[in-house]
């Protein structure tokens, strides 16, 4: 049984105790206050934890106004059957030995991930259905203990499923401001399946290897100049500067066009304003889902100025079909699998080598 002690709830210090038993409040006390020991957190910066004793304080601050806190929570036991809104913490759950813990997930369809599939299909894990209209009566079913979900500012809440007295997680580290925060954050996801040497071990892991290519890359004479993603209704949304995307470009060893698009999210732009930074691009860098392959023939069709880049011209186009590759399963917390990937392609005379190749040539 997961038990979260909440301390922010609509702006008023309350505690909640909820457990599957019920929900009863009590008061805070002087507990909140109590010393303990910091665990290190290096890179994220809107996860803070403290052990005391047995138990771990959690504070997470809001994304949109870090000024103030978005959750903050005690841990004192171990998740046994979580409901997870994403693919990308269903995954790493799973890597952490903590598969049997999943009760289900939502929007069980497009998580790609052989084993949750196969639990679907046999009936060892449910899916509760879309994740903004969930089967709320399947999830008081199975009985799950916690909810996994990913914050938005002005979301408007959970409905129902806030109503069932079911500790909600949110889960804000993708809104962290660098690969290597975001991936910090499998410390606490340990703490809640019970798993947090491994996920030290694995954070560790992670860590020296992106460190370790990112120095790599630090020392090419020549970066070339990447444009990223495609036009699509008359608009072509690039990531910013700032996002983890534009920062795995700058630690791959590449002049990223849109360096100074400003924030930590994508940004839309016209097709002419994108194309006056993306004509002189060395590569072009594409994320899409599809069912069949992107060709470089389609691209030009849909906005023949495509035609005219640089990397269009000498065939330096590259795509990564997500309906088929595990790219946004990978990069928040295997940030260095992604980035092995990219300097095999924009610095080949490196050498490197990627088990993961998520990026292909376009013809």
């Amino acid at each position: 049984m997961t038990r979260i002690i909440n301390t922010t709830l609509c702006g008023l210090f309350v505690a909640l105790l909820l457990s599957l038993a019920g929900c009863q409040k009590r008061g805070v006390g002087g507990e909140d206050s109590l010393e303990g020991d910091t665990i290190e957190m290096k890179y994220a910066t809107l996860l803070t934890m403290v052990r005391h004793g047995e138990r771990v304080e959690v504070t997470i601050r809001n994304p949109w106004d870090t000024t103030k806190v978005l959750q903050q929570f005690w841990v004192d036991s171990v998740c046994r059957r979580a409901a997870v809104y994403s693919s990308v913490h269903c995954c790493l759950v799973e890597e952490l030995g903590g598969i049997d813990q999943l009760a289900g997930v939502m929007d069980g369809k497009y998580i790609m991930h052989e084993e949750v599939q196969q639990r679907l299909r046999d009936g060892r894990m449910r899916d509760f259905g879309e994740g903004m209209q969930p089967n709320v009566e399947a999830v008081i079913e199975v009985g799950v203990d916690l909810l996994m979900s990913s914050p938005m500012e002005n979301g408007g809440g959970y409905g129902r499923l806030e109503r069932l007295g079911i500790p909600i997680l949110e889960c804000a580290d993708y809104m962290e401001a660098s690969p290597l925060a975001r991936a910090e954050w499998m410390k606490l996801y340990g703490i809640l399946f019970g798993q947090e040497q491994r996920a030290d071990s694995l954070f560790r892991l992670v860590e020296q290897r992106y460190l370790a290519l990112r120095e790599q890359a630090a020392g090419v004479s020549h970066k070339p100049l990447v444009v990223a993603e495609m036009p699509y209704g008359g608009h072509w949304d690039v990531p910013s500067g700032g996002s983890t995307t534009g920062i795995l470009y700058k630690d791959a060893g590449a002049r990223y066009a849109f360096a100074d698009v400003e924030g930590g999210g994508s940004k839309s732009l016209s097709v002419e304003a994108t194309f006056e930074k993306a004509q002189a691009a060395d590569l072009w860098m594409i994320k899409y889902h599809a069912p069949e392959a992107l060709t470089k023939e389609a691209l030009a069709n849909d906005v023949p100025l495509t035609a005219h880049i640089k990397a269009y011209k000498e065939d330096r186009v590259y795509g990564c079909n997500t309906q088929y590759k595990t790219y946004y399963e990978d990069t928040p917390f295997h940030p260095d699998r992604v980035l092995a990937d990219l300097i095999r392609i924009i610095h080949p005379e490196l050498g490197v080598k990627s088990e993961y190749q998520y990026f292909e040539p376009v013809k």
